[in-house]
């Protein structure tokens, strides 16, 4: 489990007078963080004193309830399970807004949070057959093909991917096997 620090990130908000550059920034999330964790934090400077200095802040786009930005602290949460099968990045408007009067200002600053694919295992790799047998001439050449074995894993993306490797038996030392084919 990540601590708390691995999901956080601060992005910087500054209101002015003047119109704000548009900047993205950018935050990563594992997709098995659990809901509720902080997953980017922002941070607005305002030179104003009173009211005029106190920012609160709101998202423009919640993805359909993905996420809320707390309106004092600036704090953006996960209020659903992320899922790195189903989608990759969301790009969040957030807006900052001073409690100034008569005028207050506004500024507008854009987050990407990727989300972090994390192995879950769902399915473990198997062997098609339970035991082969393999028959070779005793003045066979070094590196010949005896015989290939195959597996498979239900698992989507990296986390169906399948190494091979020889880990016991009568002939540990003398046999090899190609990682990636079998």
């Amino acid at each position: 489990m990540p601590s708390s620090t691995d999901a956080k990130h601060l992005i910087g908000v500054l209101l002015t007078e003047e119109k704000a550059k548009s900047t993205v920034y950018k935050a990563r999330a594992l997709e098995d963080l659990p809901v509720g964790t902080v997953v980017a934090w922002l941070e607005t400077q305002d030179p104003d004193l009173g009211l005029g200095g106190q920012v609160r802040y709101s998202l423009a786009n919640d993805y359909n309830g993905w996420f809320e930005v707390d309106k004092a602290s600036g704090a953006i949460r996960l209020t659903k399970e992320l899922d790195y099968e189903t989608q990759q990045f969301y790009n969040l408007t957030v807006r900052a807004k001073d409690k100034g009067r008569p005028v207050s200002l506004l500024s507008v600053t854009f987050v990407e949070i990727e989300v972090v694919d994390v192995n879950e295992n769902l399915y473990g790799p198997y062997f098609n057959q339970f035991a082969l047998t393999g028959v070779i001439k005793e003045n066979s050449r070094i590196g010949t093909t005896l015989l290939q074995v195959t597996a498979n894993d239900e698992d989507d993306g990296r986390d169906g991917e399948i190494q091979y490797s020889i880990r016991d038996g009568s002939g540990l030392g003398r046999f090899t096997i190609d990682e990636e084919t079998g």
